[in-house]
């Protein structure tokens, strides 16, 4: 399992840099961008986008299809989780189609604004559940009571939880990893750091 993470690893990589990434895109507000990621076709475009909703063919029956990129048709769902000011966190998944069993790829992108009309994505964390009842879910795990500074202010962290859901056939189970907003120093960029 380790040699397969580094080797999936290494191969995205390797992927993401060929592909050439955009030089800094910038969307009018994350809105915009949550819609262009509903309307993403990964498979199609092939480029440094669709390589985060990639997934390596590691159990095909035929093995000169093993280690395989396999880019999913479409992204299935798209939702902004959390907007704040200058910060907002979109989740998109996307379900590739491995020949052995189900998977789904979720990606969660933190997005930073950078003029009045202007944000970017600043960080990416990316999660993969695989089996039957394979399922990837995002959500906002923090709030604030009537009256108090919003979430994202003063030591009001912005927490979400990815929830996956793996297995099938007789096992399964549910994990989840939780992310707050982070920013050390004030020339810092915003990140995503894992929060318990």
């Amino acid at each position: 399992m380790q040699r397969l993470s580094v080797a999936f690893f290494l191969t995205i990589q390797a992927c993401a840099s060929l592909a050439n990434p955009p030089p800094n895109p910038t969307w009018a507000s994350p809105s915009e961008f949550e819609h262009q990621l509903a309307q993403f076709r990964p498979r199609q475009a092939q480029d440094y986008f669709a390589t985060f909703f990639a997934i390596i063919d590691s159990d095909s029956s035929d093995e000169a299809r093993l280690g395989r990129i396999i880019f999913p048709d479409k992204v299935e769902t798209a939702a902004t989780v959390w907007r704040g000011d200058e910060l907002a966190l979109v989740f998109g998944t996307a379900s590739p189609p491995l020949e052995s069993t189900r998977a789904v790829v979720g990606v969660l992108f933190l997005m930073q604004r950078i003029s009045a009309s202007s944000w970017r994505v600043v960080d990416v964390k990316r999660f993969e559940a695989l089996g039957q009842v394979a399922q990837l879910k995002c959500r906002l795990t923090s709030e604030v009571g009537t009256g108090s500074p919003a979430l994202g202010t003063e030591s009001h962290d912005v927490v979400v939880t990815i929830e996956r859901q793996r297995g099938g056939r007789g096992y399964a189970c549910v994990t989840s990893r939780s992310y707050r907003l982070a920013q050390h120093g004030d020339d810092a960029t915003p990140h995503l750091e894992e929060f318990f």
